[in-house]
């Protein structure tokens, strides 16, 4: 076994909760109107509106250490050249550092973007989204 792996469970069920939210729908425009992301479409009227996302994998353990992991360790080597990237979307969104070629580029970006999500989903058995507006 993997020694990064050795404190998870492979006979039993992990399930990853993750929240993403903003206060500031304005940002969103900002962020909009700094890349000239045309297909990027916030409400142009916020007053005050919140987001709230609360998403949820369900993996078997043996699916987690010997095929989830290592699919995301190739999507990120595959896209970034570096493995060990974080996927933060505000990054993603504002082109920052290795998400610099997306600036200008959202063609780019959500095929890399469908590409990760085909990775996550492919391995896991549940695949939770809940949103709040």
């Amino acid at each position: 076994m993997n020694y990064k792996f050795e404190n998870i469970d492979e006979n039993n069920w992990h399930l990853f909760v993750d929240e993403s939210g903003t206060k500031d729908y304005k940002r969103l425009i900002k962020l909009k109107d700094q890349n000239k992301w045309s297909n990027f479409q916030p409400d142009p009227h916020p007053q005050n509106v919140n987001l709230f996302s609360l998403i949820g994998l369900l993996i078997y353990g043996k699916n987690l250490t010997n095929e989830f992991i290592p699919s995301v360790k190739r999507i990120k080597y595959e896209l970034y050249q570096n493995k060990n990237i974080v996927f933060h979307l505000s990054d993603m969104l504002s082109a920052k550092n290795e998400f610099s070629k997306y600036k200008d580029n959202p063609n780019l970006f959500k095929s890399h973007l469908e590409k990760i999500i085909v990775s996550i989903k492919k391995y896991s058995i549940l695949y939770l989204y809940c949103s709040y507006r």
